[in-house]
């Protein structure tokens, strides 16, 4: 019997939309591409994205289609003169009629601080009620040459997720809904091979700290312009 993919939406309290059913079922029919757990290293966010590509578009998703400025899908945050947005985000789908976003962070989800700029960036982008966020079901490195794993799926984003939508101080403006991608597997250097911290609030690749700095101002700012 085939492995089937779990997902969980928030808040708890409330049943996920009706067009949820038909968005896993995308990532369910490719299971055995995006799934696989016989390759040495799984497959990258673009690469997972590349092979639902067509699926979501016949549901109507608008599907970032590769690295040019003309193939990225982005979201306003701001409006500026004339009615023009001067801020943008970039999502790797959106589909109009829901109103819905579409994350794929096949990855470094959870180490690589993906999961948090998305969630961050979807609280302030324009029309997106519902965002569809996919982690793997566990991340899979080296350390002092000894397999480790992270659990992005339950252990981490879900628990995140718990949180966020459970307590009472904070009220997210969009609903949202984890999916969970099947093993993936990463046979490289580990966070404190490299010299690093292992933690989720600090980066493993200089990117994702020049991300976080270049960031936080612009996040800040537009968090208290939304409010």
């Amino acid at each position: 019997m085939a492995e089937k993919i779990r997902f969980a939406s928030f808040p708890r309290t409330e049943a996920a939309p009706d067009f949820i059913s038909s968005v896993v079922g995308v990532f369910q029919s490719h299971l055995s591409t995006i799934g696989t757990v016989e390759l040495k290293k799984g497959l990258t966010s673009d690469q997972v994205l590349s092979v639902l590509c067509g699926d979501l578009m016949a549901l109507g998703f608008d599907v970032e289609t590769g690295k040019k400025a003309n193939q990225k899908i982005r979201r306003p945050v701001f409006f500026g003169e004339n009615g023009r947005p001067d801020l943008r985000y970039e999502i790797d789908a959106y589909h109009p009629e829901w109103s819905c976003g579409l994350e794929v962070e096949a990855g470094r989800a959870w180490m690589g601080n993906a999961v948090y700029r998305d969630l961050i960036q979807a609280l302030v982008m324009v029309q997106l009620d519902h965002l569809v966020l996919a982690v793997p079901q566990t991340y899979k490195y080296l350390t002092s040459k000894r397999p480790t794993s992270s659990r992005d799926y339950d252990e981490n984003t879900v628990a995140v997720a718990d949180a966020l939508y459970g307590h009472s101080r904070i009220q997210m403006p969009f609903t949202l809904t984890v999916v969970e991608l099947l093993r993936r597997v990463f046979l490289g250097p580990s966070r404190a091979a490299l010299g690093r911290p292992h933690s989720p609030w600090s980066s493993s690749h200089s990117r994702d700290n020049a991300w976080a700095f270049d960031m936080s101002a612009e996040v800040i700012h537009s968090l208290t312009m939304s409010r």
